[in-house]
């Protein structure tokens, strides 16, 4: 019996180590805030990352924004948000909320497959237009048009830098 028991526990051992050198911990973001047009606040929780990434044949570390919406928003296919303020870039994570671990505000990203991400700007990728069609990149802020289940607040959404 004692060595079922610690065959079982080396072997849970074995898959937390390599759950773990595969995913990351994200930043909780407190600077942050994600508000509609007239300033109220939405609720989300905003955490960050950096990738290492191929661009242009250059590998490069690249700060990431997420934005995780609560479930009550109706935000399922596109949750969370991904934002790169640095190529002035947003998108969706590539298999969305379910890719990632939450413990109040820690969340752990369970493999390098959530840091693809598909662009919500591309028309080409959406059948009638992309999600977001207008969007601006400012210094201390990133404003683009809300939908799905953030119309209810307003015809635009800001994420304040």
């Amino acid at each position: 019996m004692k060595k079922v028991m610690v065959i079982i526990i080396v072997v849970l051992l074995v898959l937390l180590i390599y759950t773990i050198q595969r995913g990351t911990f994200l930043k909780y973001e407190y600077k942050y805030n994600v508000i509609n047009e007239g300033g109220k606040t939405i609720p989300a929780k905003i955490y960050s990352r950096t990738v290492q990434s191929k661009i242009s044949d250059k590998e490069e570390r690249v700060y990431e924004i997420l934005i995780f919406f609560d479930d009550n928003q109706d935000m399922k296919s596109y949750n969370p948000i991904l934002v790169i303020p640095k190529y002035n870039m947003i998108g969706i994570v590539d298999g969305g909320k379910r890719e990632f671990l939450f413990f109040g505000n820690t969340v752990f990203q369970k493999s390098e497959k959530s840091n693809k991400f598909t662009s919500l700007t591309n028309s080409l990728i959406f059948d009638d237009k992309p999600p977001i069609d207008k969007i601006v990149f400012k210094d201390n802020e990133i404003v683009f048009n809300s939908f799905e289940g953030l119309k209810k607040y307003g015809k635009n959404i800001t994420l304040k830098l």
